[in-house]
């Protein structure tokens, strides 16, 4: 008797995700928790003083399960509480000021990266990212099979982008370069003068620049943190966050995408627009988290 395995079924698993996944730091971590698991007991992640987040804020999570506020669904983009209260935390220190309808919710950074991706993805498209840099930026483009260009930095002048590079990689089908303030795994601050100078490139090559703002609160060095968005009247900028850094909470998976669109060019382009539709069509954070987000709104860093 034939068994099933000898039938020539007419499925089997895609292989879409299988380059991409190799890019991912977490395949690699997954296999070292296979190996340190020979006898079949769970791995947790230990409790760790330096990962504890703020007993206040874990009180406000309980509060809100307690009190049913997180127990419904959230709208696709966000709730508007959680939007406005991102809005305002990111608005400390911006010229140009941030409304609700400039804030997607997302879960964590990861996917504020995917969002960042797929909404700009087009046949022949390719992006700029530093390398080194996060894996998941990588990741994500490789499965939406976006080209991707690695520019180069200056470690004699702190890390710096190599300007010179980023020229050399442009092409007319170059949208967006991508960059990680304060930088992982460089570990620098990119001065104001500097961002003021990324800012003024971008323009000249037409090109976007999404930051990824999720270690602002690490910083080391002298320099300052300054965000992106200061230079939204320069150059079209989208912003990238999580509360996971700032209090030490990857797991609550929050996380957010801000459009600083100051005369409306991605209103223009459809992409304001293409972010709606993307979020229709995927998972959303946590509602009882967002409402936490609103809670903490002054606090968050």
């Amino acid at each position: 008797m034939a068994t099933l395995k000898c039938i020539d079924w007419q499925f089997s698993g895609s292989e879409a995700a299988k380059e991409a996944a190799g890019a991912s730091l977490g395949t690699y971590t997954s296999a070292l928790y296979a190996m340190c698991d020979p006898n079949g007991k769970p791995i947790l992640p230990p409790r760790n003083e330096i990962l504890e987040t703020s007993n206040t804020a874990e009180k406000a999570v309980v509060k809100a399960v307690l009190y049913g506020s997180g127990n419904a669904y959230a709208p696709s983009v966000g709730l508007a509480t959680a939007k406005r209260a991102v809005a305002e935390y990111l608005n400390q220190g911006l010229p140009n000021k941030l409304t609700a309808d400039d804030v997607f919710m997302t879960l964590g950074c990861k996917q504020a990266i995917e969002l960042a991706v797929d909404i700009l993805v087009k046949p022949k498209a390719n992006v700029l990212l530093p390398s080194p840099g996060f894996p998941w930026d990588v990741v994500r483009s490789i499965y939406r099979n976006l080209e991707v260009r690695h520019y180069d930095f200056l470690p004699q002048k702190n890390f710096e982008i190599d300007f010179d590079s980023v020229r050399a990689l442009v092409d007319e089908n170059t949208f967006a370069i991508f960059i990680i303030n304060p930088h992982n795994p460089n570990g620098n601050t990119y001065s104001e003068a500097h961002l003021k100078q990324l800012a003024e490139l971008a323009k000249e090559l037409k090109i976007m620049v999404v930051s990824d703002e999720v270690f602002r609160w690490t910083l080391f060095g002298s320099n300052p943190f300054v965000p992106m968005g200061k230079f939204s009247s320069i150059v079209p900028v989208v912003t990238l966050g999580s509360i996971s850094k700032g209090w030490k909470v990857p797991g609550w998976r929050t996380g957010w995408l801000a459009l600083h669109d100051l005369d409306g060019v991605f209103r223009n382009t459809k992409v304001l627009q293409a972010a709606q539709e993307y979020l229709q069509i995927n998972n959303n954070p946590p509602t009882v988290i967002q409402v936490w987000t609103v809670r903490f709104r002054i606090n968050l860093g």
